[in-house]
């Protein structure tokens, strides 16, 4: 039987820009909650949603309930500005961002509310998901840095800036193939039933777990205003498209990663296949800071949430109880 969870949104406003910004969030509780356990943070890749990542997060409490992962106190989900419900939230703002929103400004709002009251006290475990992952690694820059237990980066879309530099002209090609393909992209339907059997007749949709895709339909997508049913994507294909095209905060967090303090630990899990993004990026990372495990999910490649979230929750429940293990003292 699955772990009972009571869930609540939060809609919370802090110093933006564009001004009126607001971070979009989701908690969990699960029914065996301990105020001892970990509090897990959950953020999404670009062109994703904070929903996508719940089909893993339920598996993993149900390993928590069998005992067969260490005690959580809670889970949140977290909305980049730009994309899923909080594109819908922030719609206004949004219209004068045409050149879409940083992991940046999506750093400096989860920065914001972890200084809020919300997260006081809790053991914070950051798990981030691509362009998530750099997310997360944003927030622990000072000042007023986030203080996570452990970070845990999934297929972290990240590469050095040597190695950017060397690999120009085809990261550039390859940037080149998205925006052309995001710009032929579909972005209306006449109901989500249709939205949904297009999607599961394309790649990549077609290839993910159906529970995601389910999520998918009904979270990244938002209904046309007075368009009779018509839904359109809930993060629009100009945001999309800038999310992909400013790079820059992805080297700044390369660069953190370097710096973060070493007592903090960083795992990594990657997909078993390599896909979208290159295996020379993937070494790039492992060669800036030794990483306290690594572990690849079969089945899947840089969409790993999206494809196997049982198989990655699993991974996931053995890195917390690595974690989760008393280091002996020197």
């Amino acid at each position: 039987m699955s772990t009972t969870l009571s869930s609540e949104t939060v809609y919370f406003s802090y110093p933006s820009s564009p001004p009126g910004l607001k971070v979009v969030g989701k908690r969990f509780v699960p029914s065996n909650a301990r105020n001892d356990g970990f509090t897990l943070i959950f953020t999404h890749c670009t062109g994703a949603h904070k929903e996508m990542w719940e089909p893993t997060l339920q598996v993993l409490l149900d390993l928590h309930a069998k005992g067969q992962a260490p005690p959580i106190r809670e889970a949140w989900t977290f909305d980049w500005q730009s994309h899923g419900e909080a594109g819908v939230v922030n719609a206004a703002p949004l219209k004068s961002e045409t050149n879409g929103l940083s992991v940046q400004e999506w750093a400096d709002g989860l920065k914001a509310f972890f200084a809020s009251p919300y997260l006081a006290g809790h053991t914070l475990v950051g798990l981030g998901h691509s362009s998530g992952a750099a997310t997360l690694l944003l927030t622990t820059i000072p000042p007023t840095p986030v203080v996570f237990h452990a970070l845990v980066l999934v297929e972290p879309s990240l590469i050095t800036r040597a190695l950017r530099k060397q690999h120009e002209a085809e990261r550039n090609a390859a940037l080149v193939r998205m925006m052309k393909a995001l710009d032929g992209r579909r972005d209306v339907w006449v109901s989500r039933a249709a939205a949904r059997e297009y999607f599961a007749q394309r790649l990549p949709w077609k290839a993910w777990d159906a529970r995601v895709l389910d999520l998918f339909v009904e979270h990244g997508l938002t209904d046309v205003p007075g368009g009779e049913g018509k839904v359109t994507l809930s993060c629009t294909k100009d945001q999309e498209k800038g999310a992909y095209s400013l790079v820059e905060p992805h080297g700044v967090a390369v660069d953190r990663l370097a710096s973060l303090d070493a007592a903090v630990p960083v795992h990594v899990i990657f997909g078993e296949r390599i896909d979208l993004v290159p295996k020379y990026a993937h070494d790039s990372i492992l060669g800036v800071r030794k990483m306290t495990s690594i572990t690849k999910v079969p089945g899947a490649g840089h969409q790993v949430v999206q494809m196997q979230p049982d198989r990655l929750a699993g991974a996931i429940a053995q890195v917390l109880t690595r974690i989760a293990v008393p280091r002996a003292k020197l």
